[in-house]
């Protein structure tokens, strides 16, 4: 489930970015404005991180076993939708 949240956070990007680009003010495309760039740039990070623990996270679980790997899935599961949620939310 974590990576289909990921993948509406993927989206959410697409969207944010092709608005930023079709919108204008002051005769420049609001991407380009303010902070806006850098909030694209943050869910970047954030996607790439989830994406690295949910897949940290499964290496765990096949090679230590489920009980083992208790700690990861539990630190993507409280990660994942928190991040997801704000990403989109910035969107």
């Amino acid at each position: 489930h974590c990576m289909r949240s990921i993948g509406a956070a993927e989206r959410a990007i697409e969207l944010m970015v092709r608005r930023g680009l079709s919108r204008q003010a002051f005769g420049k495309p609001i991407l380009n404005l303010g902070k806006n760039m850098e909030v694209v740039s943050r869910a970047r990070i954030d996607i790439e991180s989830m994406r690295l623990m949910v897949l940290r996270a499964a290496r765990a679980m096949d090679t230590m076993g489920n009980a083992e790997a208790r700690v990861w899935i539990s630190a993507v599961k409280a990660m994942v939708p928190e991040k997801v949620c704000r990403i989109i939310d910035e969107a």
